[in-house]
């Protein structure tokens, strides 16, 4: 069925509980699992803001949502790790639909897994762009996990 498992992974409540489905998924498929953590770099304008209002933001900033996703990966790979899972994880800077797509075509994953929270109504459309989006641009299987 499925041989190459990709969680898109942030630390939310929701991507933990896809977490956890993709490592029960790829350790009763025997699947490769990988997570892929995406960090978008802020715009020029804002680094200018930031170090206006503190200096060095601009630098501390990006230092400090690294060692954030390395913690995240650390976590990650331990709850696999301890379902006898090898975790691969990945950290790419980009937009967060192109990044995750093209993560997907690079590693061959023939299932994406995301976390989405539960909205309703006019605000569930606005919220869940990205996996709508990701939904028109991968090629293979997504997972949707509440």
């Amino acid at each position: 069925m499925f041989k190459r498992i990709l969680i898109a992974y942030d630390g939310s409540p929701e991507s933990a509980r896809a977490l956890v489905v993709s490592i029960q998924l790829a350790k009763s498929l025997k699947a490769d699992l990988r997570t892929v953590y995406v960090y978008e770099k802020l715009p020029a304008y804002a680094a200018g803001y930031m170090d206006f209002g503190v200096n060095g933001a601009s630098i501390t900033l990006p230092m400090q949502a690294s060692e954030y996703y390395r913690m995240l990966q650390v976590h990650a790979q331990q709850s696999a790790r301890q379902q006898g899972i090898a975790l691969k994880t990945e950290l790419v800077e980009g937009d967060e639909v192109q990044a995750i797509v093209e993560c997907v075509q690079r590693t061959r994953s023939d299932l994406l897994v995301l976390g989405i929270p539960r909205h309703y109504g006019l605000f569930s459309r606005l919220w869940n762009h990205t996996t709508h989006d990701l939904s028109q641009q991968v090629a293979g299987s997504i997972l949707e996990i509440h």
